[in-house]
């Protein structure tokens, strides 16, 4: 607005000026007969030169608005977004898990997940939402740790990492039924009393899923290991990865006495 405030301003002031020069122009024609360029022929060129300025400026400003309504708009749409996830993923951690007649309640989601075929979010093991993994030989097993566990620090006190024990008794308690849901294949995990929970593979269309567990391994010459449950066209295992990779977290609750 300022610009064009200033070229009204020095637009008002050229018309007065050349006003006058032409009044004194004509003045001075009475004494000579020709003039090859006179002082309103400058004007009408400034007038023409003014307003394609005029427009030049008011077209980028109208872009500009624009762009910025647009940029809003979607910073709007992605504020929208992450309220309704997060308020669906809270509701979802606030389930009281399911109950496969084991010795804890399984989450019915992966960390991160909003339905059953989607493997959520992959972490490092003892991640801090940072994208760090703890190497420390000391500290054996992070489950119900406020300040390792991933799923304490996601989803809230009640939630935490399966322990090993707990993996070996789904594992060994359970019915493992080969399953695929949308674009993800894994595994119907039914209990003793018939209730079932679905692993999903941590990659789509591909028979393969790894999950933490909150027990870490002894470290080798190769580098700081943690153990973690499998599964492929085998019947689930324990292996130990390297605990910078990113696997999936399915977190169990305790029963309530």
């Amino acid at each position: 607005m300022k610009k064009i405030f200033l070229l009204v301003f020095f637009l008002f002031h050229s018309i007065v000026s050349f006003s006058q020069a032409w009044v004194m122009d004509e003045i001075a024609d009475e004494a000579r007969d020709t003039d090859p360029i006179s002082s309103l022929d400058i004007l009408l060129l400034c007038v023409i030169g003014a307003i394609i300025y005029v427009v030049y400026e008011f077209r980028q400003s109208v872009e500009k608005h624009n762009e910025e309504v647009r940029k809003n708009k979607i910073k709007k749409e992605k504020e929208e977004n992450r309220i309704r996830r997060e308020a669906r993923l809270k509701q979802i951690y606030e389930d009281d898990g399911v109950d496969l007649g084991l010795s804890v309640k399984w989450a019915k989601y992966n960390l991160g997940a909003f339905w059953e075929s989607d493997f959520g979010t992959l972490l490092s093991w003892a991640d801090n939402g940072e994208g760090s993994c703890l190497f420390n030989d000391k500290i054996i097993d992070i489950s119900g740790d406020s300040k390792h566990d991933p799923a304490r620090n996601t989803m809230g006190i009640k939630w935490r990492l399966p322990r090993k024990e707990e993996f070996l008794e789904l594992a060994d308690k359970c019915t493992w039924t080969l399953e695929k849901q949308y674009d993800n294949y894994g595994y119907r995990v039914t209990g003793p009393n018939g209730n079932s929970i679905f692993l999903p593979s941590m990659k789509k269309n591909i028979l393969e899923g790894y999950y933490w567990t909150s027990l870490s391994s002894k470290s080798d010459w190769q580098g700081d290991r943690a153990f973690s449950l499998g599964f492929d066209s085998l019947e689930p295992y324990i292996l130990t990865p390297f605990r910078e990779a990113r696997l999936e977290i399915r977190a169990v609750c305790d029963k309530r006495s």
